[in-house]
């Protein structure tokens, strides 16, 4: 009896009835093992069984006296068992960056004990982790971006013993990493261009490439420098809110996913644009303009509220201010240019310089009576008494000096009508016609009449007047009343605000705060 992987030794028994000396040798040997007689003549043997076996064994010797064998007798060997220690294999792997790879670790157990597999040390660039602890199966999940070298130690048991601590050794294949652009935000003021920087990363360490992949629609990108990053952002003229453009990076192999960069465009002031005027008058006749009118056709891109601060630098004139308008008196006698600047403000601290300039003319007909105009551009001045005044063709200045003077309204020809003195009528002579005043007025820089107490639209019939409040104040000039004669079929639009306030005689009186109208009761009063 012995051991698994022990040897052990014994004596050979034979006899001979005859005293001769006997001689031992094995006839059969072991199956599990082998038996050695050191000395033939010594019946001594030593049996030697395979290694991890057990269970039992035999052998077969024979003796002989010098001259007959024996017959043959049979050594039975029981080799009792012993647990064997498990052992643990080591291991290579080899799987690319940032892929996930499985494999089975390796144990094995002389007595075929089921075995149990465990990490002894983790991996220094990943996580092993065993999905099978009676199988050794486990995945290896490299951590991201690593490459090079790994390993990971193990052992097994079987149930008693741990086995060795074997060791996988493990090669991470590097594979190229796309790179990764930033996103990111600008904050720059309206109309001024701004340089920066657009980021990019490479966990590979590769040199990147930057581009735009689209543009804003408020403005243009440009790129200074595509291998740093380094791009201007220039809005487009007064445009502000928020804008938005993408860009890329590429490392010479793989671009990243597009980002996108916001830009938030803040708006500043913009200031007015001023637009030279152009006004007509007459030799020593004072022109009178609204301030408000100097600025109609002024542009300011980011207000409406335009208005002008001031007028100064008159060329052949004097400049006053009566209220809301700005009197340019061309020096006396004086015919031929003339001009004043003005300034435009917008609340906000903008302004520009803007410049009237004024055609100053030279009186062209004249005298009491009837002044009649011919078919040019001409400047009637009426006397001292009642007169009538009739430009005739042409785009005319008639002034009617002192006297109750009438003023014949020509839609294709007059261009500035001044009563003065006197109470005087502009007096309609055609059909079916419309005089729309607050549309004329509108038109130029300045009111193209004034000193008028009454306006005739009786004519031939069915004619028509559209005003406003605005009209008779600068119309009436100083008494802020004005008389409207006509007779049935003809029609007054005043626009609103107006309040019937009583009658006088033939005429119905209007009133809109500080302006009265009278109009004649067959009018239609709209």
């Amino acid at each position: 009896t012995t051991n698994e992987n022990q040897a052990t030794s014994s004596v050979l028994l034979g006899a001979d009835i005859d005293g001769d000396a006997l001689t031992y040798s094995v006839v059969g040997s072991a199956s599990n093992g082998s038996v050695t007689i050191t000395n033939s003549s010594v019946p001594v043997f030593t049996y030697t069984p395979n290694n991890n076996f057990n269970g039992t064994d035999t052998f077969t010797y024979k003796v002989n006296d010098g001259t007959v064998d024996s017959s043959t007798a049979t050594v039975t060997i029981t080799i009792g068992n012993v647990d064997n220690t498990p052992a643990a294999a080591n291991g290579t792997i080899t799987t690319t960056e940032d892929t996930i790879t499985t494999s089975t670790l390796v144990g094995t157990d002389p007595d075929d004990d089921p075995l149990t597999y465990s990490i002894v040390g983790q991996a220094s660039k990943g996580t092993v982790t065993i999905t099978n602890a009676a199988t050794g199966a486990f995945i290896y999940t490299p951590n991201a971006n690593q490459t090079g070298k790994d390993a990971f130690a193990y052992k097994v048991n079987d149930g008693s013993q741990d086995s060795n601590v074997a060791v996988v050794n493990i090669t991470l294949n590097a594979v190229n990493d796309a790179p990764v652009a930033a996103s990111g935000s600008l904050l720059i003021n309206e109309d001024t261009e701004t340089f920066f920087y657009v980021l990019g990363a490479d966990v590979d360490g590769d040199s990147l490439t930057y581009s735009i992949v689209s543009q804003g629609s408020k403005g243009v990108v440009s790129g200074l420098n595509n291998s740093t990053g380094y791009y201007a952002y220039n809005p487009d003229y007064n445009k502000t809110g928020t804008d938005t453009f993408t860009y890329k990076v590429n490392d010479g192999t793989v671009d990243s996913a597009p980002v996108t960069v916001t830009v938030t465009i803040n708006p500043i002031n913009d200031g007015p644009t001023a637009v030279d005027d152009t006004a007509v008058t007459a030799v020593n006749k004072t022109l009178s303009i609204a301030a408000n009118k100097l600025t109609s056709n002024d542009t300011d891109v980011d207000s409406s509220n335009i208005y002008t601060s001031g007028v100064s630098n008159a060329s052949n004139g004097t400049l006053s201010i009566d209220g809301a308008n700005a009197l340019f008196a061309p020096t006396t006698d004086f015919t031929g240019s003339g001009s004043f600047d003005y300034v435009a403000k917008d609340g906000n601290g903008g302004t520009d310089t803007g410049t009237v300039n004024v055609t100053v003319k030279a009186i062209s007909h004249s005298g009491n009576g009837t002044v009649t105009g011919g078919s040019g551009d001409d400047v009637l001045q009426g006397g001292t008494g009642n007169d009538t005044l009739n430009g005739g063709a042409g785009n005319d200045l008639m002034y009617g000096g002192a006297g109750d003077d009438i003023f014949i309204y020509d839609s294709a020809d007059t261009y500035r009508v001044d009563g003065e003195a006197g109470t005087d009528t502009l007096q309609m002579s055609g059909s079916g016609d419309t005089l729309n005043l607050t549309s004329l007025n509108n038109t130029h820089y300045f009111n193209l009449f004034g000193g008028m107490e009454k306006i005739d639209i009786t004519g031939s019939g069915d004619n028509s007047l559209i005003m406003n409040k605005h009209d008779v104040l600068n119309m009436s000039d100083t008494t802020d009343t004005l008389y409207v004669l006509g007779d049935a079929g003809d029609s007054v639009d005043a626009g609103s605000g107006w309040t019937l306030t009583g009658t006088d005689g033939d005429y119905s009186i209007y009133g809109n705060n500080e302006a009265t109208l009278y109009v004649d009761a067959d009018i239609t009063f709209v």
